[in-house]
Parts: structure tokens; sequence; C-alpha cells
């Protein structure tokens, strides 16, 4: 019961981290030797009807990943301003794996402007 209570706390104390600093998130450490090995754009407009969301995939359908991912960085492109209120989380593989699934959600009547960059090693 008490690893509960401290499991807890750890959750709500990251979220409370996340939600000061915006959208914007990194999974992983980018180290000096890492190279980019991919880069999406997630520009979608508002809808009235419902929150948007999007899934990003690495490798893309079709293609093949042999680098393992370091680092993910998934950036809010609002600059951090109040009209965003989306978040990113990693559903997927992700560092230490040679795959990832990243899921951007932004509420209703929100547009969702986000950059997200996936490293890794290149050896």
């Amino acid at each position: 019961m008490k690893y509960f209570f401290v499991l807890t706390f750890a959750v709500v104390a990251a979220l409370c981290i996340a939600i000061s600093n915006g959208a914007s998130a990194q999974y992983g450490t980018r180290l000096i030797h890492d190279i980019l090995l991919y880069t999406e754009y997630v520009i979608k407009d508002s809808s009235w009807w419902g929150s948007i969301t999007k899934d990003v995939r690495y490798p893309p359908k079709g293609f093949f990943n042999n680098k393992i991912i370091t680092s993910i960085v998934v950036t809010d492109q609002t600059g951090g301003k109040d009209t965003s209120t989306g978040y990113s989380s990693l559903s997927e593989g992700g560092p230490g794996s040679t795959m990832a699934v990243v899921h951007i959600k932004a509420p209703r009547n929100c547009a969702m402007n986000f950059t997200v960059e996936i490293y890794g090693s290149h050896h």
C-alpha cells in the first residue's frame, strides 16, 4: 500500500511538470553522437465535434529500421502558449527499440501543431 501512494505521488508530480512545460515532451536521452532518424510535422485544424488525434509511427509503413531509438522529442510549435492544451504519449516501442508509436491528442476546438523528431544510435 505504501508503494501505491509513492507511485501515485510520482505520477501526479510528473503530470504537473508536463502541464507546466506545455505540450512538448521528450522520451529517452539524446546523446552527442546520435543522428536524426525521422521527422514528422503534425498539423491539423481544430474540430468542433470532438478532439483530434494523430499516431506518428516510425518506421513508416513499408520501411524498415535497424537502428536503436535513443530519444523522441515532441515539440509543441505553438510555443507553449495557453492556446495549446494537447499532449503526447508514447504508446508503443520508443527508446531502446527499433520502432515507436507516438500518440498526439488535442481537445475539442483546439488545433494541433507539433514536430516529432526521432533520434537513434548510428552504431
